[in-house]
């Protein structure tokens, strides 16, 4: 018996130290990671710094720094956008500042305008030296946008003011952000935007300024903006013009454009009215269908609408079918269908000459008959040369008649 209990506990010593080999093993593999830091206190890893040669040895082709690098380098960036002392900030400034350093993308830039809400006029020169110092190594693009526009709500003048000094750096940027402070302030102060506008020397700059001036003015009292407009000097019709003819159609509708521009008193070329067309025109072709119809059908005649324009009012009217192709061309003045002579192919061609002639056959009485007869009948010819004879005899104007091939 006491042999059996001796090997026993033998079993059972060696059952432990086992036991606790292995729960040492396992201590040992499954034990956390500890810090970078600490395991190079401990001389356990070798922290390369990034550049730096790979241990003689090594075959690893994972070239970037450990974690804990990254983490000093990360919060070395960041504590140039805290308080000295690294203390919680407390002024505007330095809350506005850690927005930088607190968060990434556009939970940045949404801290940043929360912040930004409560400056004040006076704030606005120190947040713009702050945010052209950070610009040197970070993007601001939309934080110094939030400023101009919180800052052209409160001091409009001095938010213009810096944005003209900063416009030679940023351009574009700058113009966009200044033609929506010129927006609000024109709706608060016509006056003093307008003169903001007059002093302007930067001539693209000013050409911005004044289109957004007037579409501001025009969707207020589009009769009163275009009275205004007249008693400007010409040299600045382009840009009022434009503006002005984008807001009627915008702000107002097409459908209330065209009325109005159609009364405008032409004052010839170079006047209110042709520019008024360029902003009128781009609405009318973003709009299409019936829109761009309408304006041709109503201005065809006008120098400034080009052949362009009336086969783009063409193309949107026969898009509903041959036959309101044509009933556009017939709505058409004489000046307005020379400007598509010999370019009809959209109404007139080999799949449609029978519709059109139907067409044609009920419109004797117009006066684009001889016309649209005319043109009918010269792309007919290839086709069926005697039925385009019999087309050019139907002709009363002698010079269409005999172009389509009819007798003198």
């Amino acid at each position: 018996m006491k042999k059996l209990f001796a090997l026993s506990s033998r079993w059972h010593l060696c059952g432990w130290i086992l036991f606790g080999a292995i729960g040492f093993g396992a201590g040992w593999f499954l034990k956390p990671v500890e810090s970078g830091r600490d395991l190079a206190s401990n001389g356990k890893i070798p922290v390369r710094r990034e550049g730096a040669a790979a241990p003689a040895g090594s075959t690893s082709s994972n070239s970037r720094t450990p974690s804990t690098i990254v983490a000093r380098q990360s919060i070395g960036v960041k504590s140039r956008y805290m308080p000295e002392g690294g203390r919680e900030p407390v002024t505007l400034l330095e809350r506005l500042r850690f927005t930088f350093a607190d968060s990434r993308g556009r939970m940045q830039e949404v801290q940043f305008s929360q912040v930004i809400s409560e400056m004040t006029a006076a704030d606005g020169p120190a947040i713009r030296d702050m945010l052209n110092e950070i610009a040197r190594d970070h993007s601001v693009t939309m934080q110094r946008n939030a400023l101009y526009m919180t800052w052209g709500e409160l001091d409009p003048g001095a938010a213009s003011a810096a944005i003209r000094e900063d416009f030679p750096r940023y351009g574009q940027e700058a113009r966009s952000t200044a033609c929506h402070i010129l927006e609000g302030w024109a709706a608060k102060d016509m006056p003093a935007a307008l003169a903001v506008v007059n002093e302007e020397t930067d001539e693209n700059l000013r050409n911005g300024l004044f289109t957004s001036l007037i579409i501001t003015f025009a969707g207020q009292d589009l009769a009163k903006c275009t009275q205004w407009a007249f008693t400007q000097d010409r040299a600045d019709l382009l840009n009022i013009g434009r503006g002005l003819g984008w807001a009627a159609a915008g702000s107002y509708g097409i459908e209330s454009g065209i009325p109005w521009y159609r009364d405008l008193p032409n004052d010839g070329p170079g006047g209110l009215k042709e520019a008024a067309w360029i902003g009128l025109s781009y609405v009318a072709q973003q709009a299409g269908g019936q829109a761009m119809v309408d304006l041709i059908t109503s201005s065809s005649d006008l120098p400034w609408c080009k052949p362009e324009h009336v086969r783009s009012g063409l193309k949107a009217a026969s898009a509903r079918g041959i036959t309101a192709g044509l009933d556009f061309l017939s709505a058409l003045p004489p000046a307005g269908l020379q400007k598509v002579a010999g370019r009809l192919d959209t109404v007139f061609h080999e799949t449609s000459f029978a519709e059109a002639g139907t067409w044609l056959k009920s419109k004797q009485a117009s006066p684009a008959y001889d016309f649209l007869a005319s043109e009918y009948a010269n792309r007919l010819r290839s086709h069926d040369p005697n039925a385009a004879i019999a087309w050019a005899a139907t002709i009363s104007d002698s010079t269409l008649r005999s172009k389509a091939g009819g007798a003198q």
